[in-house]
């Protein structure tokens, strides 16, 4: 009971100022979840590894460990192929394939190296300057960094994977630090990259609609188109591919990467799509196979994006609410999103972390960021359904059940949330 009452006041952020317990307190909460959840998942997942050798055949919740990094290495090696006339798959977009071709030009442990280094100090300045900025003092604070760095689900597989979100992390980093916390002219920049890099931060522009700022909301477009065109002329020039040629590869890639008919083999996801997948294998119905699935799933999809911009420009609420739906909304309505993605959740976590809460629901929506940070146990599943020693990941079902949950709450039923004083300080 002693040691209950001692969680329960720290984690009300007793031994703070009263003004500072708001949103220090919630991510004392988040920060416990991790700090909990995440070990008693990998002590799951051994376990199940020795009893059940079959089904859960490797002895990690991440990948499998012979293709780590593989997310850095396979774009390296699409662009080193790339070129006429047959090899003509693209790093995503122009704009990725020229920066990946580029470091064709150094070692590709220095590459690998490189990106980790930039992704490491975004992700630490993001945590320190803005997660942790009101949890306490030093000490508590570098605990709490080095915690959410070594312990956070979504930290740990898009290290696993080397994936190159990490570089859109660290403009996005960039971003919610020049826009919120230095009110910088030059916000849009980061933004405007980081959309060339990798389409769907485009959602995150409704911010500068939102709040009214419609030169950098041109200016992030601008940026991104001219970084596209750029990149096509350099990548024409350097290939052998004519220009026209570029863009038809490109738009190719692009289709390949948000068809959503995205088959249940993409077992790392937390989207509309991948939950729906499960939802039918497990009813056996075989709505895959039907026509119309597809579309409906690319409404429905499509109707939530607008109804929660259409929320988050036209309604007063604090900065880490706006940014909290866009997240949440881009995370469960991009087509192919591995749990990866999930490392955005720190955006607008960082911005509640250092201005706080202002609002009620405090401990609900920490524990729901909680959730979203914590990786979901792979559970045997027996059904005549499947071959025998299958299974199914059910956090295909649980992270979009939390991403709408957070979605409800941060938007809520009253979505004129008024805007308080410390608003200005990034809230």
């Amino acid at each position: 009971m002693t040691v209950w009452r001692s969680v329960a006041r720290f984690v009300a952020a007793d031994d703070l100022a009263p003004d500072a317990r708001d949103g220090g307190s919630e991510v004392r909460l988040v920060g416990l979840i991790v700090l909990c959840v995440t070990p008693l998942a990998f002590v799951y997942h051994a376990v199940m590894h020795v009893l059940l050798p079959a089904t859960f055949d490797l002895p990690t919740f991440l990948f499998d460990p012979q293709w780590r990094f593989n997310d850095y290495f396979e774009p390296r090696l699409v662009a080193y192929l790339y070129g006429p006339p047959s090899h003509g798959n693209t790093v995503y977009s122009p704009f990725t394939h020229l920066a990946m071709t580029g470091l064709l030009h150094v070692p590709d442990v220095a590459g690998l190296v490189a990106l980790f280094a930039v992704f490491g100090l975004a992700l630490v300045s993001l945590l320190w300057y803005g997660v942790t900025a009101r949890i306490g003092g030093r000490r508590l604070r570098q605990a709490w960094v080095l915690m959410f760095c070594t312990l956070s689900y979504p930290v740990l597989f898009i290290a696993d994977r080397a994936n190159l979100d990490m570089a859109v992390f660290a403009l996005l980093a960039a971003f919610v630090a020049l826009y919120y916390w230095r009110g910088s002219r030059w916000a849009f920049l980061p933004l405007g990259l980081a959309i060339a890099a990798k389409l769907y931060p485009v959602l995150l522009l409704a911010v500068f609609v939102a709040d009214r700022r419609w030169r950098q909301l041109v200016a992030g477009i601008v940026t991104a188109v001219v970084a596209e065109l750029v990149a096509t002329a350099a990548l024409s020039a350097v290939s052998g591919f004519t220009v026209v040629q570029v863009v038809r590869n490109a738009l190719e890639t692009l289709a390949g990467h948000t068809t959503a008919n995205a088959p249940l083999s993409h077992a790392f996801s937390h989207n509309l799509v991948s939950a729906a997948a499960l939802l039918d294998r497990l009813t056996g119905y075989g709505l895959q196979s039907l026509p119309g699935f597809s579309l409906a799933l690319t409404v429905l999809s499509v109707g939530l994006l607008v109804v929660v911009v259409t929320a988050v420009v036209s309604h007063e609420m604090p900065s880490w609410r706006r940014l909290a739906a866009l997240v949440a909304c881009l995370l469960l309505v991009t087509p192919e999103s591995h749990d990866y993605a999930l490392i955005y959740l720190f955006l607008p976590l960082a911005l509640l972390g250092r201005a706080g809460v202002q609002a009620p629901h405090g401990g609900l929506i920490a524990v729901l960021f909680g959730l979203l940070l914590v990786p979901m146990a792979w559970v045997p599943y027996g059904s005549p359904l499947l071959p025998a020693h299958q299974f199914l990941n059910f956090s295909l079902l649980i992270y979009p059940v939390v991403l709408i949950a957070l979605l409800a709450v941060v938007l809520g039923a009253r979505l004129a949330w008024p805007q308080l004083a410390l608003e200005a300080g990034g809230g």
